[in-house]
């Protein structure tokens, strides 16, 4: 993540106030003499948003469950409105709070009767003047055979240690063109895994500032980027095969026609796409150990000499994308921020993993209400499902700076973020979508998201 001053522009739906944690989000985890009756009614997966939500805003555990559940029915309702009513459909927001789903179109009438009615919660039907902007759905490839057995729901994985297969959310350690002074080594967490249309190459997608920087002259020099996960190395910039990495960070005093990150207007996506190296090590040919994993790493105790003992350590599915969720959906992102750790300059307290919160706006940008850190910039934006499965939104850019003392956030102040972020604990994640639409508009590659 960066810490830089700007003027930006308004990219989204307008964002209206939402109930939300002020200061802090919430970690995944609930107190120990709660824990009992908090395990047999939610699934494994549901532990971190359903903190958030009894949380946030008061409910039990038990409505907690209702409102995830009315959000996978809400979440289908709005790809199908997405397609059936376009230029009348303006979106939707969740209200967690009240259990109730507002649609918002230029035509309520016409969307209320293509809805038909949800299995939980209640529907309005809001009429506004404009319908969104749609963001284009990203393009994916599934990669497991679907009689093959899923992934084990606790198949451990410390996200700053994990053996193969390689899974969204877990470290990556980067060598930069920055020089002394300027972090020329840190850590950032890995988003997901993609490969180009009509080849199995698989990418590393990640925060483009992360491993595209710049050097002490101001110039992208010729330096090859170079992308470990503990001590081994996962992906390399320009390799022998004719593999190159893509990024939105290029040197914008050349004319390279990819100079496509803007930070002064937030326009164009901030990503990188490194090609992975020793691709038989990282992922083999098992059902098990093909791409499309994410791991869901949280609620650790204070690390020890064998590391963290985390409750919360299960592999999910990743089985989709939605590249612009809903205002007030229920979302979590992977990160690997580390207090004393010399690359990821996370605030006194901080431990890696799952952190949860709310869509506060959609768009080409997903703005949520989740409290990052240092380290965290890259990692994947996504929607828990109920059974060990994730749905793919999008990878973290930036956020209000965490301080010191465990899950504390300063708000956003003018000219640091977003406009509609100002004075909210806030964090930004470039849409999926938007990113993989960029791509091939500006490299003329398509490429595609794997999922399982």
């Amino acid at each position: 993540m960066r810490n830089r001053t700007r003027t930006l522009i308004r990219i989204g739906a307008a964002t209206a106030a939402l109930a939300m944690v002020p200061v802090e989000s919430y970690v995944t985890g609930t107190p120990a003499t709660q824990q009992a009756a908090a395990d047999s009614v939610v699934p494994d997966s549901w532990r971190g948003p359903t903190a958030y939500l009894t949380a946030a805003y008061g409910l039990s555990d038990q409505q907690a469950v209702k409102r995830l559940e009315m959000q996978e029915d809400a979440l289908q309702l709005n790809r199908k409105l997405r397609t059936t009513q376009q230029g009348t459909y303006a979106g939707m927001k969740l209200d967690m709070a009240k259990g109730v789903v507002h649609v918002r179109s230029t035509q309520p009438d016409k969307a209320r009767a293509a809805a038909g009615r949800l299995a939980f919660g209640t529907v309005r039907f809001d009429k506004v003047a404009k319908p969104e902007k749609p963001v284009a759905e990203a393009s994916a490839t599934k990669v497991k055979a679907p009689d093959a057995a899923p992934a084990p729901s606790q198949d451990r994985c410390n996200p700053l240690n994990c053996a193969s297969p390689l899974r969204s959310g877990v470290r990556l350690d980067g060598e930069r063109d920055r020089g002394e002074g300027h972090y020329p080594f840190g850590g950032c967490t890995l988003g997901f895994t993609v490969h180009k249309k009509g080849s199995d190459r698989k990418y590393l997608l990640t925060a483009g500032h992360c491993y595209y920087s710049y050097g002490d002259d101001g110039t992208h020099n010729a330096k090859k980027e170079r992308a470990w996960h503990n001590g081994l190395e996962v992906g390399e910039e320009g390799t022998s095969d004719g593999s190159y990495g893509h990024s939105s960070q290029a040197d914008h005093n050349s004319n390279d026609p990819h100079n496509l990150w803007d930070s002064n207007t937030w326009t164009t996506p901030d990503y990188a796409m490194i090609p992975v190296q020793n691709e038989s090590f990282w992922f083999g040919d098992s059902a098990q150990r093909t791409p499309g994993l994410l791991t869901a790493y949280g609620d650790c105790k204070d690390k020890t000499d064998d590391g963290y003992d985390c409750r919360l350590n299960s592999t999910l599915e990743i089985t989709g994308t939605d590249s612009q969720p809903p205002e007030g959906t229920a979302v979590c992102q992977q990160g690997t921020a580390e207090a004393g750790s010399k690359g990821t300059h996370a605030p006194n307290g901080w431990k890696p993993g799952q952190r949860c919160g709310e869509v506060l706006d959609t768009g080409e940008l997903v703005v949520t209400n989740i409290c990052t850190a240092f380290g965290d910039s890259g990692g994947p934006l996504y929607i828990s499902g109920k059974n060990n499965t994730a749905t793919a939104v999008g990878i973290l850019s930036d956020g209000a700076q965490a301080k010191d003392g465990y899950e504390k956030c300063d708000t956003v102040t003018h000219g640091e973020g977003p406009a509609g972020t100002w004075g909210k604990v806030a964090s930004w994640y470039w849409s999926i979508g938007y990113i993989l639409g960029h791509e091939k508009y500006d490299y003329d590659n398509e490429f595609l998201l794997y999922t399982r």
